[in-house]
């Protein structure tokens, strides 16, 4: 057994003006354990993909404002899970 993975992505800061479409590129502490990885914008379930994998989030449809992304890992065969929540912000259009 290990400790929960931490997360990080490359691709979205805390805070970021999100306008158009960004990819994020995740990774977790987890190495040599099979990851996947979950994007929950608002809490809805947005994307999902592999290790080594991006995913897209896109402001296309989310109001003017301020919003969350919560980027998920979940690793190994115990489904060992840890997260990323960065705050951003959709402007007007």
């Amino acid at each position: 057994m290990g400790e929960d993975p931490a997360v990080r992505v490359d691709g979205l800061k805390a805070d970021q003006v999100v306008a158009k479409a960004v990819k994020l590129t995740p990774t977790s502490s987890r190495v040599g354990t099979p990851v996947r990885y979950q994007l929950f914008v608002d809490g809805v379930l947005r994307e999902s993909c592999g290790e080594g994998q991006t995913l897209l989030l896109d402001p296309k449809g989310l109001a003017e404002g301020s919003h969350e992304a919560r980027i998920v890992a979940i690793a190994g065969p115990l489904e060992t899970t840890g997260r990323l929540i960065l705050p951003f912000r959709v402007p007007a259009k």
